[in-house]
C-alpha cells in the first residue's frame, strides 16, 4: 500500500468567527431607558429643592437681621429707646442694612419695622416691669418698598412678613448712671 495514493476524506473548511461585540439594539434602548427614568425623577426634584434652599436662605437672613436688630436695641439707652423707638430699617438679600438715606436702599429687599410697646411690660402673675421693654418686629419681603407700617398688620398676600418678639431690659450701667 502506498500511503500517497491513499485518500482521507478532508474536513469541511471551517472560518474562525469573531465574538460579537457591542451592544444590540435591545440592549442600548433598555438602558437609555433607565437613565431616561432615572433623569426624570432627578428633574422632578429640582423644583422642590430650589423652593426649600430659597426658604432656608430667607430663614438665615430673617434670622441675621433681627438679631442685629435686637442687638441694635440691647446696644442703645433704654430711655432713648422708649421716647424714640427705632425707625424703619432696609435690608438686601444678604441680609445688609442700607440706611434710609442712602440711595442703594431702592435695591433692598426686606423691610423692618420695629414697635416699641408702651411702658410697664406686663409679665407673668399680675406683676409689671418699667425695667423692661418689649419689641415687636415685623420684617417683610418687600422689593418694591411699597409697604407702610400698617400693612404688616393686614398681612397682605404680596408680603412674606415674620412676626418677632424681644424683649430689652434696662441695665445695671445705664441705671447707675442716673
Amino acid at each position: 500500500m502506498n500511503p500517497q495514493n491513499h485518500s482521507f476524506p478532508l474536513a469541511p473548511c471551517r472560518r474562525a468567527v469573531a465574538p460579537s461585540s457591542g451592544f444590540s439594539l435591545i440592549e442600548v434602548v433598555l438602558a437609555i431607558s433607565i437613565v431616561a427614568f432615572g433623569f426624570i425623577a432627578i428633574f422632578g426634584l429640582l423644583p422642590i429643592g430650589m423652593g426649600l434652599f430659597k426658604t432656608a436662605l430667607q430663614t438665615s437672613v430673617h434670622t441675621q437681621i433681627v438679631q442685629r436688630i435686637i442687638t441694635d436695641a440691647e446696644q442703645t439707652d433704654f430711655d432713648t429707646l422708649v421716647s424714640q423707638g427705632i425707625p424703619t430699617r432696609y435690608f438686601d438679600d444678604e441680609g445688609n442694612e442700607f440706611e434710609a438715606t442712602d440711595p442703594r436702599v431702592s435695591q433692598s429687599l426686606y423691610t423692618a419695622f420695629v414697635t416699641v410697646k408702651p411702658l410697664p411690660t406686663p409679665l407673668p402673675k399680675a406683676a409689671s416691669s418699667s425695667n423692661l421693654l418689649t419689641l415687636v418686629i415685623k420684617l417683610g419681603v418687600d422689593p418694591n418698598h411699597s409697604a407702610q407700617p400698617g400693612d404688616f398688620d393686614k398681612v397682605p398676600p404680596k408680603f412674606h412678613i415674620w412676626t418677632d418678639i424681644a424683649y430689652v431690659a434696662r441695665n445695671q450701667t445705664q441705671t447707675q448712671a442716673k
